[in-house]
């Protein structure tokens, strides 16, 4: 990741004179560990599988998730032992494999009782016990490993003889805890990272609490300290500056950090109530459009149609709001009706948190509002004119460039129509797949590696572009205004040197139809000023616009402009370079216009479904 994510230098400064100051009090550490629950103490407590059993049992949604994890556990035992296999610069997927297994192994050994699950867990923890580090220098790799080994601990507890136990918690404290102390530079940094490495921590900690008090409440004591800068960019209004795919990694790991230490330690520390974390929930369950797809924005996936969210299911338990459960819901739903659905990966190594987290007595029910605004570091709007698979979704952000994960996108728009995407957002391209040839794709300078990558660069947005060259990296755009169906995007500062002012308005017509409408003003140069739309539709050019058809579904592209211009086929199956992923089906439908010296342009751009 890029060194942008940092913070400013002042609070860098007063964060690093926090971070010098966590050292040991033995009467504080006393006072926090003299309440601590004999383990299991992660989550579930001892005795409180019998009230889970019985709400598995009474509830047809959770009793599939609960079969999916004894399948998962069932199928971990015919895997072969995990192995330290470093890929590029990570360890990172033996790790999350590790967290998967044992969360698996561990809860399925406390819901049925059968040794052969928490004896599997053994074996794995001892293994990854005797790996000669679990790579520090990539801090994700050893914080998904030691909330892996903190959990497998935890809840395989009491199958474990004392030597075990001694052996386990050693590795946590010599590979996961102590390593952090001179690997902390996470700490100071306001994305995901931040949250994932406290998490790790902060589980490893409360597992070592009885032999290593004062270590245990370093990492507690930094952990309280110093995610609330992570949290602080849900503020607002809950919107995440690095996108859902990232959202989802943040938020499950910071309510993992904030759940393990209400239940072991019976406080929050006042986590719960950083501004924007009681709205973010709302950011996750509108940013998906009716496709089943993300508005994947920043690096990001598209997302299926079947996903789960744990962190959902407890913020929405937290807020007694059952509607932020819409989509979760579906999949559940999707589960039941069809078990195979859900096929094994490393991303539902924290499922079995739903269990424990969701509280199925909520009644069932849908968003209150169609809309969702959200400003802070990269300001979104999103827009639907219904809950169904056919109603129309526009998406479109703000922000800039120059920041953790971030895009040359500022002012681009996806857009769903009869259950269909037609206005697009290319998926991420795999990170180890640039590494690995050379591409330094953390390089955020503006003339660094990430913004020569296609799917990153501004070519693969919905924006415009002048003369060929990028936005400014480092311009920022803003939300201006907003209505429940309209937002207008101030560029200019996105566009500065290049046009004299920029704003667009993107708005959901009571016709499920889509309207962007574009004002440029040029410099003193003048210049040629290209709007671009990406698609995975077919295009038919009209004389004023295009017919979109994908899937059977068409939607019609209608240009009205000061000055006529003509649709054209800018790109077919883009791949400018051989290191960026191919692109097959993908069109770059638009049009350019010169402009003289300080002329203005306005264009409007209907999409408009064929019903």
């Amino acid at each position: 990741m890029y060194r942008a994510m940092v913070v400013a230098t002042t609070l860098f400064t007063a964060v690093l004179g926090t971070i010098a100051q966590i050292v040991a009090d033995p009467q504080e550490n006393q006072a926090m560990f003299e309440n601590l629950p004999n383990p299991p103490r992660l989550f579930l407590l001892r005795h409180e599988e019998d009230e889970l059993r019985r709400r598995i049992q009474s509830d047809p949604q959770l009793n599939a998730v609960y079969q999916l994890v004894l399948r998962g556990s069932d199928d971990i035992l015919q895997l072969p032992l995990l192995e330290r296999v470093v890929t590029g610069r990570r360890l990172l997927a033996v790790s999350r494999q590790l967290l998967r297994r044992t969360t698996h192994l561990g809860l399925a050994y406390r819901l049925t009782g059968d040794r052969k699950y928490a004896l599997r867990a053994r074996e794995e923890m001892l293994t990854v016990a005797k790996f000669s580090d679990w790579n520090p220098s990539h801090y994700l790799d050893v914080a998904e490993m030691t909330a892996g080994m903190a959990i497998g601990l935890d809840w395989c507890y009491d199958a474990l003889d004392e030597q075990t136990r001694a052996t386990l918690r050693q590795a946590i404290i010599t590979l996961g805890l102590e390593p952090s102390l001179k690997h902390d530079h996470w700490s100071t940094w306001r994305n995901n990272w931040n949250q994932v490495c406290n998490a790790g921590m902060v589980l490893g900690a409360l597992m070592v609490a009885e032999q290593q008090p004062e270590l245990a409440g370093r990492m507690i004591k930094r952990a309280i300290d110093t995610v609330p800068i992570s949290m602080e960019e849900y503020a607002p209004d809950g919107a995440y500056p690095e996108g859902a795919m990232y959202w989802d990694y943040g938020t499950n790991f910071n309510v993992l950090l904030i759940s393990a230490l209400q239940k072991a330690l019976g406080d929050d520390f006042g986590l719960l109530s950083k501004p924007g974390l009681d709205r973010t929930a709302d950011y996750f369950v509108h940013v998906k459009g009716p496709t089943g797809l993300w508005f994947n924005y920043s690096d990001c996936h598209q997302a299926r149609k079947f996903s789960l969210s744990p962190a959902m299911h407890f913020l929405a338990a937290w807020q007694n709001r059952p509607g932020l459960l819409f989509w979760e819901r579906k999949s559940l739903e999707m589960l039941v009706q069809d078990p195979a659905i859900a096929r094994p990966r490393s991303t539902d190594r924290l499922l079995p948190l739903l269990l424990i987290w969701t509280r199925p007595e909520q009644s069932q029910g849908q968003p209150s509002a169609n809309y969702f605004v959200g400003h802070g570091p990269t300001p979104v709007a999103l827009f639907r004119s219904a809950w169904d698979e056919s109603a129309t979704f526009l998406g479109i952000k703000a922000g800039r460039a120059a920041i953790s994960h971030g895009h040359i996108d500022a002012g681009s728009f996806v857009i769903d129509m009869l259950g269909t995407r037609f206005a697009e957002d290319l998926e991420m391209q795999d990170y180890h797949s640039l590494e690995s040839v050379g591409v330094n794709m953390w390089d955020s300078s503006p003339d660094g590696d990430r913004w020569k990558v296609f799917r990153i660069g501004a070519s693969a947005h919905n924006i415009i572009t002048v003369n060929g060259a990028d936005p400014v990296i480092t311009g920022r755009s803003e939300i201006v205004a907003s209505t429940d169906h309209s937002a207008r995007i101030d560029l200019s500062d996105v566009y500065r040197g290049q046009l004299s002012s920029v704003t667009r308005d993107a708005s959901l017509n009571q016709d499920g139809s889509v309207t962007i409408a574009d004002e440029v003003v040029a410099t003193e140069a003048g210049g040629v000023v290209q709007w671009a739309l990406v698609t995975r539709a077919t295009p038919e050019l009209l004389p004023d616009g295009a017919l979109l058809t994908r899937d059977g579904k068409s939607v019609r592209l209608k240009v009205t402009s000061s000055r006529p211009v003509e649709m054209k086929i800018l790109a077919k199956d883009p791949r400018p370079a051989d290191y960026d992923a191919p692109n097959e089906g993908v069109t770059i439908v638009g049009f350019q216009q010169r402009l003289s010296a300080d002329e203005k342009a306005n264009w409007r751009i209907d999409f408009i479904p064929q019903k």
